[in-house]
């Protein structure tokens, strides 16, 4: 399994659920990476309505979900290293998944 470490912005609210047979606690946020780039062609980037920030989906489980869940907010600056995966999506887009 690889790692990864990010340091991003919470794009929305930590969403928490509990998984019926085993009532363990999942929690799925999205993080908001911002782009390596010079400060001129981020806000070219910008006029032109082009992101200049990546989101990661972060799925997390059990006792980190539920701390997720409490303590993180939206806008919320964060860093952290997760194990992940990654699947293809149409046979040309790599997108990925971050478990932990």
């Amino acid at each position: 399994m690889n790692n990864v470490v990010l340091i991003g912005r919470l794009a929305r609210d930590p969403e928490l659920r509990f998984i019926p047979s085993t009532g363990m606690a999942v929690a799925k946020f999205n993080l908001a990476v911002d782009r390596e780039m010079s400060k001129d062609k981020k806000q070219e980037a910008q006029s032109q309505g082009k992101q200049t920030a990546d989101f990661i989906g972060v799925t997390v489980f059990g006792k980190s979900a539920e701390n997720a869940a409490n303590f993180l907010k939206k806008r919320q600056s964060m860093r952290n290293t997760w194990p992940y995966k990654h699947w293809k999506l149409y046979n040309t887009d790599r997108r990925k998944e971050i478990y932990n």
